[in-house]
């Protein structure tokens, strides 16, 4: 898994599947972190907090997680995903060790059930936030 394409979207599928599963039990989605280590494998950080209304400070949570593990030269993507009840969609923050990055904004429906739909995602330009920005020579 060497393109940042494969990589996104195997951080996307991640995101989908572990967030319809939390919507499914609890009707709310907590931030979580995944990443992908040098074997190909996803890991995964993830808001154990149960503070739905404190997103911001969870988020924050995760990031100095992800972070932290990025530091140990492991990996070579990562995503930060968390809700935005305001919009009706989970950002994914999607960025790998090349510093390609995008925003990926999933839409959640609740008819008939309330699930993610990334078929129906919109991608947009990113930011480096995790790994170390890499400076041209």
């Amino acid at each position: 898994m060497n393109s940042s394409e494969e990589q996104f979207q195997t951080l996307i599928a991640h995101v989908e599947v572990r967030c319809n599963k939390m919507l499914q039990e609890n009707n709310y989605v907590l931030p979580i972190g995944l990443l992908i280590n040098l074997q190909d494998e996803v890991e995964i950080v993830i808001a154990t907090l149960d503070i739905s209304d404190q997103v911001q400070e969870l988020v924050n949570h995760v990031q100095t997680g992800v972070t932290e593990k990025v530091k140990t030269g492991k990996f070579k993507a990562s995503c930060i995903a968390y809700p935005d009840y305001e919009n009706s969609v989970v950002v994914a923050l999607l960025e790998n060790a090349e510093n390609y990055c995008a925003t990926v904004n999933i839409p959640v429906v609740t008819e008939p059930t309330t699930k993610l739909v990334a078929s129906d995602s919109e991608v947009l330009d990113g930011k480096c936030y995790i790994f170390p920005t890499k400076q041209d020579s």
